[in-house]
């Protein structure tokens, strides 16, 4: 994977976290403490946060940090847009559906 290709994957998830939480680019730039264009560089993938501004995102989204950097993780394996979407699902679900889903899943590979 790319720089452009990492902005532009951290850019997209910080502007889904964002959307998640209930913030507009204007309010959530003022809690970030960054002017409004300069979010919206972001969320297009035209730049990277500085640290100081990623550590608000994380801290003002109420994220672990390494939740950014396993998703990039899930990008650099090339994977189609259904499986992280797939995986985006499965990561918010309480951990008794998701051993559910997984066993869901793995009766539907056999059937195939």
């Amino acid at each position: 994977m790319d720089e452009n290709a990492r902005k532009q994957a951290l850019g997209q998830l910080i502007k889904k976290e964002r959307i998640n939480k209930g913030f507009t680019q204007d309010s959530f730039s003022s809690l970030i403490n960054i002017d409004a264009r300069n979010l919206s560089k972001i969320e297009r993938g035209e730049s990277f946060p500085s640290f100081k501004t990623f550590y608000k995102i994380v801290e003002v989204l109420e994220i672990e940090p390494n939740y950014f950097f396993d998703f990039l993780k899930y990008k650099k394996a090339e994977c189609e847009k259904e499986d992280i979407e797939l995986f985006e699902i499965i990561r918010t679900l309480p951990k008794e559906i998701k051993i559910k889903t997984i066993e869901l899943l793995k009766l539907m590979n056999k059937a195939k």
